[in-house]
């Protein structure tokens, strides 16, 4: 759990890449968690309610990773199209492009899990 403030972003960016790391995980796979991570933790901070913890988790199997990111906020987030010279509002088209997966899961309580799965053998 991590507070919902945008330093938490760079926090739960470091700790999915030593934890995957640490599972053998490294290189441009490593490289990719990283980059979607950090994505989906400044979903959580900018679009979830203010001050709400952030849920973070990964989880290593035989062929793939998924990191998951949880927050309080009901808003399920979208792909958006966006102009060439829009300064925001692609984070979830790059990990639609990069993802072997991704989804949402919504909680009874009106909050969600965003997570997405990179398929080891791609990379």
């Amino acid at each position: 759990m991590l507070p919902g403030q945008r330093q938490s972003v760079a926090v739960g960016r470091h700790w999915v890449v030593s934890t995957a790391a640490a599972q053998g995980v490294t290189g441009m796979v490593n490289q990719v968690l990283e980059l979607l991570s950090s994505e989906l933790l400044s979903n959580a901070v900018l679009h979830g309610p203010g001050g709400s913890a952030v849920g973070l988790q990964l989880r290593c199997s035989d062929g793939s990773v998924r990191v998951s990111v949880s927050d309080a906020g009901p808003e399920a987030p979208v792909v958006m199209a966006h102009e060439p010279s829009s300064l925001s509002g692609r984070g979830m088209a790059i990990v639609e492009a990069m993802a072997s997966r991704w989804g949402v899961e919504e909680h009874r309580d009106g909050g969600k899990t965003v997570w997405f799965e990179l398929d080891l053998d791609d990379f």
